[in-house]
């Protein structure tokens, strides 16, 4: 009885280690791939198609939504849906990763905005986005080119000119950093 319980808590052991070790490699592939996103968003996307991410634990999910949706962008996908950004932005708003929440956020306000150009949506996602950056005191110069670009676009959009310019030169300057 007693060997039958030592070997129960080995197998055991033996599979905690197992899935930990799985996750931390899911971790670390999908890390890879981020870095990979601004040089080559086509194979990033490609990589990430064939990737099954649902056994995984909502962290990993939420990453492989974040970068599915940026190669998506980058690689100029037609997107259909916001359903798997706003899963991510919903996953960070409740996490202590304002990096991520940030381009969650930036990202659900570009989808969006491609969707339906006149809706306000895509405006407050990206004006929250600004206001995490600006609280965490995020400096991510290729991020805040995107927020301020969408940013300004939005405004002259709705023909507020002065807005448009300052958001503009906010794009400018980060261009210059």
């Amino acid at each position: 009885m007693r060997n039958s319980r030592l070997i129960l808590l080995g197998l055991l052991l033996l599979v905690s280690c197992n899935t930990a070790l799985r996750q931390n490699a899911m971790q670390i592939r999908l890390a890879n791939l981020d870095s990979l996103l601004n040089q080559m968003p086509r194979v990033v996307l490609d990589s990430l198609e064939q990737m099954e991410i649902s056994d995984y634990p909502e962290f990993n999910q939420a990453y492989y939504n974040l970068l599915l949706t940026i190669a998506r962008d980058k690689a100029y996908a037609d997107f259909t849906d916001d359903s798997i950004i706003s899963l991510a932005a919903d996953w960070y708003r409740k996490g202590s990763d304002p990096e991520k929440l940030a381009r969650s956020l930036i990202y659900l306000g570009i989808v969006r905005y491609g969707l339906k150009p006149m809706d306000t949506l895509p405006y407050l996602h990206l004006k929250e986005a600004e206001g995490i950056m600006n609280i965490h005191a995020l400096e991510d110069p290729p991020l805040q080119v995107l927020l301020y670009g969408y940013l300004g676009d939005i405004a002259l959009r709705n023909l507020n000119y002065d807005l448009a310019d300052d958001y503009f030169e906010k794009e400018l300057s980060a261009c210059q950093k």
